[in-house]
């Protein structure tokens, strides 16, 4: 266990105190033993060198790199669950299972090199936004920041041609198509659905994923902002279930021996 993670299973004590937890402790604890156990698989990753060609090594960095974000993700959701923000944390239900999708694309199409060469068109895109609205800050009139920019559109230059669209400009995202292509791509579809319908109320304006915060009596309108343990039990479900999946699609694309722990979601997977 590296020392990152004793620091989060020391900070994990804090459930101890909290109604969230004593109520749901059997699934906090699971989520918790998973991600215990995924700590000790992250060392595998260690040496694999990215090219900018098309190779296994490429996918196998990309699948550990979302691993890794999803660890953090995982951890997150539980905070939140543990603290009665259950809307929060269904939020990154959704972004753990995007995660989820896009790995298992990854990982089928052996795709990890548009993954990881993306960051260019991406920062690309950030620094010329931030150069055409603030044309005379310190950080654009730099130095620094005119040899980077030739750094990163020679990259561009390089790789742009992966990612152009029927109009010839690059995409928004790294792969084709959208996200819910790449959830039929891989069998996900109905659950795409599912987890994409029930909390997009948490994740826009919506006035059906505000209605805990609303009262009324012949007072008139309360308004409250509180924790509930409402809907915990299908949020930790999901966020076990998900990150079981994630970490068993990363461990088979580097031919890792999988715990036991994690076994039966391997069987789910293939």
């Amino acid at each position: 266990m590296t020392d990152r993670s004793r620091e989060y299973h020391k900070s994990s004590n804090f459930f101890i105190s909290n109604v969230a937890y004593h109520e749901h402790k059997a699934k906090f604890d699971y989520a918790l033993e998973l991600f215990n156990e995924s700590e000790a698989l992250k060392e595998i990753v260690s040496g694999v060198k990215i090219s900018f060609e098309e190779t296994e090594a490429n996918t196998q960095v990309a699948c550990g790199l979302i691993f890794v974000r999803c660890q953090q993700l995982t951890i997150s959701i539980l905070r939140l669950c543990n603290e009665g923000n259950v809307e929060d944390a269904g939020i990154l239900v959704r972004a753990l299972f995007e995660h989820y999708l896009q790995l298992k694309h990854i990982k089928k199409e052996n795709n990890g090199t548009l993954f990881l060469n993306f960051r260019w068109i991406s920062e690309k895109r950030y620094f010329d936004t931030y150069e055409r609205n603030f044309p005379n800050s310190d950080l654009i009139i730099s130095e620094e920041f005119r040899n980077f920019k030739v750094r990163y559109n020679t990259f561009f230059e390089r790789i742009k041609k992966d990612y152009l669209d029927k109009n010839g400009k690059p995409r928004r995202h790294w792969y084709k198509g959208d996200l819910a292509s790449i959830a039929r791509d891989v069998n996900e579809n109905i659950t795409y659905d599912f987890i994409m319908q029930i909390n997009s109320p948490f994740v826009h304006c919506d006035v059906s994923g505000m209605e805990r915060f609303i009262s009324g009596d012949d007072k008139g309108t309360i308004f409250e902002c509180s924790p509930t343990t409402k809907s915990l039990d299908m949020i930790l479900d999901f966020t076990s279930g998900f990150f079981g999946r994630i970490v068993t699609e990363w461990a088979t694309a580097f031919k890792a021996d999988i715990p036991d722990t994690f076994k039966k979601y391997l069987i789910k997977t293939t």
